[in-house]
């Protein structure tokens, strides 16, 4: 089976007469790149060692609590974004799938009145005090870590 793609060096020769599906090409041709191009990585066969690492001296930054509220609302704007794009979806499917079994012209207005809007604004409810719960929780245990970190040393 001849090959598809153009002569482009080494490319070419990859592939070969055989068709090899697009992430196995890719994949070859990193591996290729690793192997024999080693001015690319900086790395020369035989020379990789194996170094112990010091232990991390940079003591972990305490969370703020203006950060939280900053976190609750951005994780309740994206849950309820992707809220009502889904909902949203399933209405206009549903509306659509009606319309036909109908016989009728869909109004596609209601999958955005009475479906997308009312599922958004619920998980949007549900979401923020969920999340508001779980960040005021994460806040208080790391303080705590911390503190029970820094009686320790």
């Amino acid at each position: 089976m001849p090959s598809d793609f153009p002569d482009r060096g080494g490319f070419s020769r990859l592939l070969g007469t055989y068709a090899i599906a697009p992430a196995a090409a890719l994949l070859a041709i990193v591996s290729t790149w690793l192997t024999y191009d080693d001015r690319m990585i900086g790395f020369r066969p035989g020379s990789a060692r194996i170094e112990w690492m010091p232990a991390a001296s940079q003591a972990r930054k305490l969370p703020r609590w203006y950060l939280v509220p900053v976190r609750v609302l951005l994780l309740t704007f994206l849950a309820t974004l992707m809220a009502f794009a889904l909902s949203l979806l399933f209405g206009i499917v549903g509306v659509v799938i009606r319309g036909r079994l109908g016989g009728v012209h869909p109004n596609l207005a209601l999958a955005y009145r009475h479906i997308a809007l009312p599922v958004a604004a619920a998980t949007s409810l549900v979401v923020l005090i969920a999340v508001t719960v779980l960040e005021v929780r994460r806040y208080r245990q790391v303080q705590a870590l911390r503190r029970i970190e820094e009686a320790s040393r």
